[in-house]
């Protein structure tokens, strides 16, 4: 079977999520949708018009709502062999999928997933501990900005500007900040620069738009895995210098 085939057989099969396998998740691992794949899917479907990309995220959405919430902590389930057995950290979370299937398909499962997951890191985000990594900085703000924009809740808001304006503070002007681990990796610090822009986005507050900058100056000549996840910090870093 061709690739794009046993893709689209797993997703099905799966009810929705899709299997890593091999030696370096593990044998019996499944993504739990690891990386918002499915607002990559509407995203797709936003540019073609392919029905194909709309009936797939759909799928993802609801697999994230109803086996990947775990709705009686609100926190969500990290990818894992026997998939919830661990509890997924900042770096690991996301509502933008969910959001859009509400959006596009009223299916309101999937907004009130979302809103149980922000709820969940609105208290969270408040421990600098849960802030430890970039990736953990991005993919926090990245997931819980959209939540606000979905309800203009001020509660989504002040948590996340409290963790801006902390992060802020310790960070220097080189672009790193002072957290708990020093990853040196591109990615994620074009994870944590985005997660400033959406939150520049929101706001125009044009110290985070440099503080943006700042970080992704820095990722220039780090190790580069999945270099492709720095192209919307980037992306954004040309059009505004031209650098």
């Amino acid at each position: 079977l061709s690739i794009r085939r046993q893709r689209q057989m797993c997703i099905r099969d799966s009810w929705g999520d899709v299997y890593y396998g091999g030696e370096y998740k593990g044998t019996n691992s499944y993504m739990n949708l690891e990386y918002d794949v499915h607002h990559n899917f509407f995203c797709q479907f936003a540019r073609t018009g392919l029905r194909k990309y709309l009936d797939t995220a759909r799928l993802m959405a609801q697999h994230q709502a109803d086996i990947d919430t775990n709705h009686k902590t609100g926190w969500q389930w990290k990818h894992s062999p026997r998939h919830v057995e661990i509890q997924a950290e900042f770096g690991h979370t996301f509502t933008r999928g969910l959001l859009d299937s509400f959006y596009l398909t009223g299916h309101r499962r999937s907004r009130e997933a979302a809103l149980t997951l922000g709820d969940y890191f609105i208290k969270q985000i408040r421990n600098p501990r849960e802030m430890g990594n970039e990736r953990q900085i991005g993919w926090g703000l990245i997931s819980l900005l959209p939540v606000y924009e979905a309800t203009w809740d001020a509660k989504y808001f002040n948590a996340a500007s409290n963790t801006v304006e902390r992060l802020l503070k310790g960070l220097d002007a080189r672009g790193k900040f002072d957290i708990r681990w020093d990853n040196r990796i591109a990615f994620f610090n074009g994870i944590a620069a985005t997660g400033f822009l959406y939150y520049y986005r929101a706001t125009g507050d044009e110290r985070v738009a440099d503080a943006a900058l700042r970080v992704i100056r820095r990722a220039r000549g780090f190790y580069p895995e999945y270099a492709g996840r720095t192209l919307e910090a980037l992306s954004w870093a040309y059009q505004r210098t031209r650098e």
